[in-house]
């Protein structure tokens, strides 16, 4: 290959404020310029579409694009050599179909402008009829996919026989990623910390998630954070629980996704109803409770052997907080337990990730070697 500056432009659910979005961002383009820097390539030119610029924590040296802007977007497209989709649960269509219509615009958009396209460590959720029709005759132009779950390689597989079973970034974060923020491992008064990363099941459900910190608090004595992923409906949702509970609660503001990831490193119980705090936890090694109403979420705990706590709540506003205690108990009481557990699915989930940058770069260097021009697509 010829060593020359590829030109990489990322797509994704970036700029949002989402936590674990930008994590994945992180992750991906570290991954990304490992991959260049070990196969001496001549190094990258990396972009990034993002809702908004301002709030996309990208990393050193990558330029950040709006993507709500026709033009801007397809001066990206033209500019670059390929287009990386993902990773994350992109392809999805439970909130609205507009998002997923987005990114199938941009597969057809590049393939029209003769780009090379990657799928990379993404989801892909239960569709509407119509949206799986569509699906199978777009997500086939792709030169090379890689998905982070069984659910989504097996609709894969259905129409194309190539998709890579990977893992999601987040799983796979160096050891070091939050070591310059971690907190001390203990309080000064030897008190468990316990982090709650909240999301909206329901109109009752403040009431619920204020009744469960405040019990975490008593019957613990624990030290009770909440820690909002999504810097907008999050924090908001956070500070209406603190409002409504009776017990002392810290409602943290992160301000870079390392500091995030170290509250969660410096918990001793991390209670999750969002997705990648689930994942998050469970990569640091940290004991976790799932509590999702989320298909994903459920999906990711059975990987690592743990259940959805979500699925043994018969009421929200009455007896949910109790079912949870009891878990979180146990959880407490065989922590060294789930710790050697996790790491062994940790250890699993790191070597599945490892091939997705590979992966994703393999059309343009393919290309750039003169080999086949796909990852093996199957047509």
């Amino acid at each position: 290959m010829e060593n020359k500056m590829s030109k990489v432009l990322i797509a994704g659910y970036y700029g949002m404020g989402n936590l674990g979005d930008e994590i994945i961002l992180s992750e991906l383009v570290r991954r990304i310029r490992l991959e260049f820097e070990n196969a001496r390539a001549g190094g990258c030119d990396i972009k990034v579409l993002t809702g908004d610029p301002a709030v996309t924590s990208s990393p050193p040296d990558v330029s950040a694009v709006r993507r709500k802007s026709p033009a801007v977007v397809i001066a990206a497209l033209s500019w670059c050599d390929i287009l990386i989709i993902g990773g994350g649960g992109i392809f999805q269509d439970k909130t609205s179909s507009l998002s997923l219509y987005y990114y199938f615009g941009l597969i057809l958009a590049a393939k029209l402008l003769g780009k090379k396209v990657s799928l990379c460590a993404v989801g892909v959720d239960r569709l509407k009829k119509f949206n799986t029709w569509l699906a199978r005759r777009i997500l086939v132009l792709a030169d090379s996919v890689s998905v982070r779950d069984d659910e989504s390689k097996c609709f894969m597989d259905s129409f194309r026989g190539d998709a890579l079973r990977v893992a999601d970034f987040v799983a796979a974060l160096p050891d070091d990623f939050a070591a310059p923020l971690l907190k001390s491992a203990a309080t000064a008064s030897g008190a468990k910390r316990i982090t709650l990363v909240p999301r909206r099941f329901q109109k009752s459900d403040v009431q619920f998630w204020a009744r469960l910190a405040d019990a975490c608090a008593r019957r613990f004595g624990a030290r009770v954070k909440i820690l909002p992923f999504h810097k907008i409906e999050d924090f908001k949702y956070a500070t209406r629980i603190a409002g409504a509970m009776t017990m002392p609660c810290e409602v943290v503001v992160w301000e870079s996704i390392a500091g995030a990831a170290a509250e969660i490193a410096s918990s001793d119980v991390v209670i999750s109803a969002r997705l990648h705090g689930i994942i998050l936890a469970a990569s640091m090694g940290i004991p976790v409770c799932g509590i999702s109403a989320d298909r994903k979420s459920d999906l990711f705990l059975r990987e690592i052997g743990q259940k959805n706590i979500y699925e043994r709540i018969d009421d929200l506003d009455n007896s949910g907080e109790e079912t949870i205690m009891a878990v979180v108990a146990d959880t407490i009481r065989w922590s060294d337990d789930f710790k050697s557990k996790i790491a062994e699915s940790s250890r699993r989930l790191r070597r599945l990730v490892e091939p997705a940058a590979a992966a994703a770069l393999s059309p343009v260097w393919n290309f750039a070697a003169g080999t086949s021009d796909n990852y093996g697509a199957s047509r």
